[in-house]
C-alpha cells in the first residue's frame, strides 16, 4: 500500500456526503489543541463559509440574540463580474473579470452542539479579527485532526445538516449561503451515487480495518461464497458478475480448503 502512487480525493462541496452527525464533529473539536482551533472548526461548520471568508470575520460580525447568534455582513468572496474582453495568444476571446465582494447575514441556533465553542471564542477574543492565521495554517489545523478532510468539507456538511435537520429546501440554502443560483443548491442536495467518495478513500477505509486486504479481495470472497454456500457453478458466476469468460469464473471461485472440506461432507 505504501508504494501505491495515488492522489488524495478531497471531500468538498463537489463531492457531497450526507451529514456526518454531531458526534463526529464533536470528536474533531475534542482533537483540537486550543480554544482558537476549536473556535475555527466551529466557525467553518456553523457559518458554512469558505476559508478566506471565515478569516475575514471580526468580533463585530457576531451579535448574540438568544436563542440565536446573528452573523451580520459576513463577506462572500467568490463573486466575479465582467469588466471587459480580451483575446488570448490563440485568438480566443476571454472575459476580463474582477472580484465582486458581497455580504450575507444569517442566524445560527445556539442549541447546536458546536455553537458554544464559537461563542466562547468570540466572547474571550482580545483582537478585532476572529482568527489571526493564514489559509495554509487553517489547512494544517484541519488535516492535523483528520487527514482525510479539508476545510471546504465543512461547507458541504453544513448544507447537508441544514437540509436534514431543519428541512431547508433549495431556496432556503440559496438564502443562507447567498448562492447565485438554485443549481448550486441542487448540486449540494441531490446525489444519485450510493457512495460519494473516491477510490483512494475506499482503499484507506479497507486497509484501515485490515492492512492485509484490498477492496478487490471482497469480490473474490463473494464469488467463493456463492460457490460454497449456494453451489454456483462457473456459468452461474459468469451470469452474476457479467464476466466475459469461464476462465475468470474459475480464477475467482476457488473455494480453498474450507470449501473443499464442505464438498467432502456432502
Amino acid at each position: 500500500m505504501g508504494d501505491l502512487a495515488v492522489e488524495r480525493t478531497k471531500r468538498s462541496v463537489e463531492i457531497v456526503e450526507s451529514f456526518c452527525g454531531w458526534d463526529y464533529l464533536l470528536e474533531l473539536i475534542a482533537k483540537c489543541e486550543c480554544t482558537r482551533d476549536k473556535g475555527l472548526i466551529s466557525a467553518l461548520f456553523e457559518t458554512g463559509g469558505r476559508v478566506s471568508e471565515v478569516l475575514e470575520l471580526k468580533k463585530a460580525n457576531f451579535v448574540i440574540q438568544e436563542p440565536y447568534i446573528i452573523v451580520k455582513a459576513m463577506p462572500v468572496l467568490k463573486r466575479y463580474e465582467k469588466v471587459g474582453e480580451r483575446f488570448d495568444d490563440e485568438g480566443k476571446k476571454r472575459w476580463v473579470t474582477r472580484r465582486k465582494k458581497g455580504y450575507r447575514t444569517f442566524p445560527i441556533h445556539t442549541k447546536e452542539p458546536l455553537c458554544s465553542k464559537l461563542i466562547d471564542h468570540v466572547i474571550n477574543l482580545e483582537s478585532e479579527h476572529l482568527f489571526r492565521v493564514g489559509r495554509v495554517q487553517v489547512y494544517r489545523i484541519v488535516t492535523g485532526i483528520d487527514k482525510n478532510i479539508f476545510p471546504h468539507w465543512f461547507r458541504a456538511q453544513r448544507a447537508s445538516q441544514l437540509a436534514v435537520e431543519y428541512g431547508f429546501d433549495m431556496h432556503d440554502l440559496v438564502d443562507f449561503f447567498n448562492w447565485k443560483s438554485l443549481g448550486t443548491a441542487v448540486h449540494n442536495l441531490e446525489s444519485e451515487h450510493l457512495f460519494r467518495i473516491g477510490r483512494v478513500q475506499v482503499y484507506r477505509i479497507v486497509t484501515g480495518i485490515d492492512k492485509n486486504i484490498f477492496p478487490h479481495w471482497f469480490r473474490a470472497q463473494r464469488a467463493s461464497q456463492l460457490a460454497v454456500e449456494y453451489g454456483f457453478d462457473m456459468h452461474d458466476l459468469v451470469d452474476f458478475f457479467n464476466w466475459k469468460s469461464l476462465g475468470t469464473a474459475v480464477h475467482y471461485s476457488r473455494m480453498g480448503w474450507k470449501g473443499l472440506a464442505t464438498k467432502m461432507v456432502r
